[in-house]
């Protein structure tokens, strides 16, 4: 995005060339970058520096950016509010936690938080130019009361007050561009367009470069960036493809439906952290591993999920057997 490429002082202009290696992984990393979570526990912290910061130097403020400091506090608390209310706290229930999860959209949210008539873009730009959040940070760790060990100084972290500035962003978003999850102790908010974020370096870039062995179908990015939209005779979209590197005789594409135990094999969201799921694919690979002497490389959908496998197989004593 813009904010990272000034912070870390990247240039860009009409005359840049943008490069993206392992190209099939972008739109996963646009949705990732914009997506934002903030938990109970991050505003907990923020509101209640941004409180202590405002009782220390209210006189020294001027009235509009006083005005807006409380804003952000209103905002802080309401949407703790919301997370108390709508959430799902019981840490015991983790695999009925999926089914209690709540979507809306920005503008149901923020209706229902009582913040619609609030201005975010102008709270946003407050904190951009302000750079409140590191002067809340700093204050944080400077300032902290000794009897307030949500604010203590171990315990404060910079990343809190930075997802919170992400989640406010989010919250200026069009409705279409994502949606918001509540679940637990966390607000969450999951960018759907990737192509909003990739406008502004596509309009701007002389020539942007998608290198990969895996772009096919190469329409679903197309479409997902817009870029057959924007492609124009000054700008069209050109293809270069080249041979594999390794020969069709040596690929053997299979589709395994059941495991070891005849059980299915399915990996829908709604089945995949099953434990029985993740057995049957646990005694599956330990069988390939037994056929196959040099190795083997696994492929996840998400970190998340090669984590909770991971994590099973290590319980189960399946990992143990499979490095054997």
């Amino acid at each position: 995005g813009a904010d990272t490429r000034e912070g870390h002082n990247i240039p860009f202009h009409q005359h840049s060339v943008v490069i993206f290696d392992e190209a099939h992984n972008v739109i996963d990393a646009i949705t990732e970058i914009q997506s934002a979570r903030v938990s109970l526990l991050d505003l907990d912290l923020v509101s209640k520096a941004t409180k202590q910061y405002l009782e220390r130097y209210e006189k020294r403020l001027s009235p509009q950016n006083l005005f807006q400091v409380k804003k952000y506090i209103t905002i802080l608390d309401r949407l703790a509010s919301m997370i108390t209310k709508h959430g799902n706290h019981n840490s015991g229930e983790s695999h009925d936690a999926e089914t209690k999860k709540k979507v809306f959209t920005t503008v149901e949210f923020l209706c229902q938080a009582q913040l619609e008539h609030l201005n975010m873009f102008q709270l946003e730009s407050f904190i951009t130019h302000s750079k409140l959040t590191l002067k809340l940070y700093g204050f944080a760790q400077k300032y902290t009361t000794s009897d307030d060990d949500a604010l203590d100084k171990s315990d404060t972290k910079r990343s809190s007050f930075h997802a919170v500035v992400s989640l406010l962003h989010a919250l200026t978003h069009p409705v279409d561009d994502g949606r918001l999850v509540l679940s637990g102790n966390e607000l969450k908010f999951i960018m759907l367009n990737p192509a909003k974020e990739f406008e502004s370096i596509l309009s701007t870039a002389h020539a942007i470069l998608f290198l990969g062995g895996t772009l096919s179908p190469k329409q679903y990015l197309l479409s997902r960036l817009m870029l057959n939209k924007q492609a124009t005779a000054s700008k069209p979209i050109v293809e270069l493809s080249c041979g594999h590197v390794i020969p069709d005789n040596h690929l053997l594409p299979l589709i395994v439906p059941v495991g070891p135990s005849n059980q299915p094999l399915s990996f829908s969201f709604q089945h995949r952290s099953q434990t029985s799921v993740m057995d049957e694919l646990g005694r599956l690979v330990l069988n390939v591993c037994r056929l196959v002497p040099g190795g083997l490389i696994i492929f996840s959908p998400s970190y998340a999920y090669e984590s909770q496998v991971f994590g099973r197989w290590k319980d189960n004593g399946l990992l143990d057997q499979m490095v054997k």
